[in-house]
């Protein structure tokens, strides 16, 4: 899982948080293999995912990717700027 937080920030007192991240993962050839905004307001599952957002505007993206390069990048809606963070988490399965 991969996803970017702003809104959390700001309850943690980070100043200038970004307040709508929208998450994009490129692959090595700069591919967007996958993107994501306000991940949480996406259907609600029967179980929880570990790590889920949890402020409506921020973005996660969940995927088993082929072995490769990603990076993670977190833009804001209406390019807005602020400080965000981009988290990967590995999920045995």
């Amino acid at each position: 899982m991969v996803r970017a937080i702003g809104p959390s920030l700001a309850v943690a007192g980070v100043a200038n948080a970004l307040a709508d991240p929208v998450l994009e993962l490129p692959n090595s050839t700069d591919a967007i293999v996958a993107s994501n905004d306000d991940g949480k307001r996406r259907r609600k599952r029967r179980s929880p995912r570990p790590a889920a957002p949890t402020e409506p505007n921020e973005s996660a993206i969940y995927a088993t990717l082929p072995a490769g390069n990603y990076t993670g990048v977190v833009r804001g809606v209406g390019e807005t700027i602020g400080i965000g963070l981009v988290e990967v988490y590995s999920a045995a399965q």
